[in-house]
């Protein structure tokens, strides 16, 4: 399947970016595999899997209530501690974060961000 030309505002024909990487036969048919880079690596590969990404740093929250954990993964707290290293947890509602030295799971509106 041959894809149009491209033209620009003057009616000039622009090369195709797609042809140029992968050749006339870019058009790809889902039965068919995914066009792979002259390297070899996929294209769709993730960014977090890059050696070169840097990693995750989580942020700082101050508790804003007294929390008691529920459960062992659920971190217990006192009004105006700092949690380091909080990201979203899989939980709806909930975050996780570093209090102490242990990690856990905190309740999203039990918390204030401070960076």
């Amino acid at each position: 399947m041959n894809r149009n030309p491209i033209i620009d505002q003057t009616g000039s024909t622009l090369a195709d970016p797609i042809n140029e990487l992968y050749g006339t036969n870019s058009v790809v048919n889902h039965s068919q595999q995914q066009p792979q880079p002259s390297n070899g690596k996929s294209i769709y590969a993730s960014i977090s899997n890059s050696p070169s990404s840097p990693p995750l740093i989580g942020r700082t929250v101050r508790t804003r209530y007294v929390c008691i954990g529920g459960t062992d993964c659920e971190l217990s707290f006192q009004p105006n501690m700092i949690i380091t290293n909080v990201r979203p947890s899989r939980e709806p509602g909930w975050l996780e974060g570093t209090l102490n030295g242990k990690t856990g799971l905190i309740p999203l509106n039990y918390v204030e961000y401070i960076d």
